[in-house]
């Protein structure tokens, strides 16, 4: 066999996929369980009345960017039937720009409604 002939390998292509590995074991690992989020979010829920958790809530921080992350999935159509599910059934808020706005519009027609006496 000549040197043409030899097969090449790649010692960075088994370094990256050496690497790959370790970052996706350690970020299992470091994740914590979507039941378990879940539940975090019940106890949220509990607490505040609502299932707008905000990224910036510093108590709730984690719980935030995992509300955040299960919109994205929503969005790509990335979560399992169950998982949606589980979330309406706890009130969770799928655009919170949007219901946001909505309540805003809402308040306002309930105080429009308060002077006037109707909503026309």
């Amino acid at each position: 066999m000549s040197y043409c002939e030899m097969p090449r390998r790649s010692p960075r292509k088994k370094q990256v996929q050496i690497l790959t590995m370790s970052v996706e074991e350690k970020s299992v690992e470091e994740k914590p369980s979507w039941k378990k989020m879940l539940d975090e979010l019940y106890a949220f829920k509990a607490r505040n009345g609502h299932c707008n958790v905000s990224q910036n809530d510093e108590p709730a921080t984690s719980l935030g960017h995992w509300v955040g992350h299960q919109r994205v999935l929503y969005k790509k159509n990335a979560l399992r039937s169950n998982q949606i599910q589980q979330l309406h059934s706890v009130g969770f808020i799928w655009d919170s720009l949007e219901h946001h706005a909505w309540n805003e519009k809402f308040n306002q027609l309930c105080a429009f409604k308060a002077q006037n006496g109707h909503c026309n």
